[in-house]
């Protein structure tokens, strides 16, 4: 069942969806709401074949958990979530698995969210563009502010105010002094480093800094800006927080 103007043929301004079940009835309900939406599917019946597409290519991986082919939905997804290429791509689980194991063993798989049978088609058609919304938004962010650790060996130095920080090497000196930071606090200070006089939410850094998974306690990004604070010795005055705007570095 795999559609090859679904997959070789793409208008690269339309999202791409990739369907994985061998249920020809679920299939073409599904895959005919989502068309209707706007979306370009990719229907497939062996989940084994899938991992031979450039998955990175699709907004949204819809799947069954149990067999699709020579594979099962949930090992397929396993898979792709533990391949660092591919482990950002959303995945929705659509099943009739509906014990409280079977849930439970899909969002570990690393689905985005987990759908029984029979199931609202509206409903799954707003999660849907719900987690394609947070995808593409996850996606700019990233783009925008790559963390330290992604940065080229050949990056530039950053040099600000008395805060220096070498991204190839992952060091920071402070007024001449080598500082120790954590990783967390050294992802903290480059992401902000790299964009002085911007105000980041803790939902923005969060989503920098742990791409795709539950952002969880804003409490933590708090704690995390406060020990970073307490490190930068006479320059922690840079470090701002503006009420409703989040955290920012700022040089006069």
């Amino acid at each position: 069942m795999l559609e090859a103007s679904g997959i070789i043929t793409r208008d690269s301004d339309v999202e791409q969806i990739l369907l994985l079940d061998s249920d020809a009835m679920i299939v073409d309900l599904i895959k005919q709401n989502l068309e209707t939406e706007g979306y370009d599917v990719a229907t497939l019946d062996d989940a084994d074949a899938a991992l031979d597409l450039d998955l990175t290519a699709f907004s949204l991986i819809i799947a069954e958990t149990g067999q699709i082919g020579r594979l099962s939905g949930l090992r397929f997804v396993t898979m792709i979530k533990q391949n660092p290429d591919t482990a950002s791509v959303p995945v929705i689980f659509c099943t009739d698995a509906d014990s409280e194991d079977n849930i439970i063993a899909g969002f570990n798989a690393g689905a985005d969210d987990y759908i029984l049978k029979p199931f609202s088609l509206r409903e799954m058609m707003a999660r849907v563009k719900a987690i394609i919304r947070r995808h593409n938004l996850m996606k700019r962010r990233t783009a925008a502010v790559a963390p330290a650790e992604s940065a080229p060996a050949n990056s530039t130095n950053l040099t600000i105010g008395g805060i220096e920080i070498d991204l190839s090497n992952q060091t920071v000196i402070i007024d001449g002094q080598r500082a120790s930071l954590s990783r967390t606090e050294l992802q903290l200070l480059s992401i902000l480093a790299q964009n002085p006089g911007r105000m980041f939410s803790r939902a923005e850094i969060s989503e920098i800094i742990h791409p795709g998974k539950d952002p969880g306690s804003d409490r933590n990004i708090d704690v995390g800006i406060s020990r970073l604070r307490k490190k930068l010795g006479s320059c922690a005055p840079m470090l701002v927080n503006k009420s409703g705007q989040g955290y920012g570095l700022l040089v006069n």
